[in-house]
């Protein structure tokens, strides 16, 4: 349970396996801040009941999302959690459709900001990417609807870490992944904690 005090982090799991390596390597990333004692708030779409954008535009004058359905959870989430670390396979150079659906429904904070004029504050954020291809454009279709889905709620895009030729059993992922991930997240609640001092000072 997270205390309403404690810092959040929002972590979201793309992969539709129970078992994956890119939830694997979140799981890594999350250690750090679960040492700190930050609230985790794990969710996976593909477990979720997300239907997809219409594009009805109810949104457009700040009403909420008319469709009832398991967005009505993830949506104050994003608009208060102190950071958000996404993890994600390719495929076909994209996030999974779950994943999509979840983004294209955050069409709502879009209105927001570019029609009602009205920001979120910005927050740090992580972003791990894991493709069985060597492909060198495997995760740029990736990149830009991640970087769009986060300027939505005033997130910059940060630096991901990306691997490409992963196409292991997660149990197999090699150490060097691991450890490269832990830091990651390691960096990323760095951010997290240099933030609260900014805000108590």
């Amino acid at each position: 349970m997270v205390k309403s005090s404690q810092k959040k982090l929002l972590a979201l799991d793309f992969s539709p396996r129970k078992r994956s390596n890119s939830s694997r390597l979140l799981d890594f990333a999350l250690k750090s801040a679960i040492a700190e004692g930050i609230g985790i708030l794990r969710y996976k779409p593909h477990e979720m009941n997300i239907a997809p954008c219409d594009a009805c535009e109810t949104c457009y004058d700040g009403s909420p999302c008319p469709k009832n359905d398991d967005m009505a959870e993830i949506y104050p989430i994003l608009e208060t959690a102190n950071a958000v670390i996404i993890a994600t396979p390719s495929y076909f150079y994209g996030v999974p459709a779950p994943a999509k659906a979840l983004i294209d429904r955050c069409q709502l904070f879009w209105a927001r900001k570019y029609i009602l004029a009205e920001t979120l504050p910005s927050r740090p954020a992580g972003v791990i990417e894991v493709a069985g291809s060597g492909g060198q454009r495997v995760f740029e279709g990736i990149n830009l609807t991640i970087k769009y889905f986060l300027d939505s709620i005033s997130i910059d895009m940060p630096e991901p870490l990306a691997f490409r030729h992963v196409d292991c059993d997660p149990k197999d992922l090699p150490d060097e992944l691991l450890r490269a991930s832990e830091e990651y997240g390691t960096r990323l609640v760095s951010e997290i904690l240099k933030e609260e001092k900014n805000e108590n000072r």
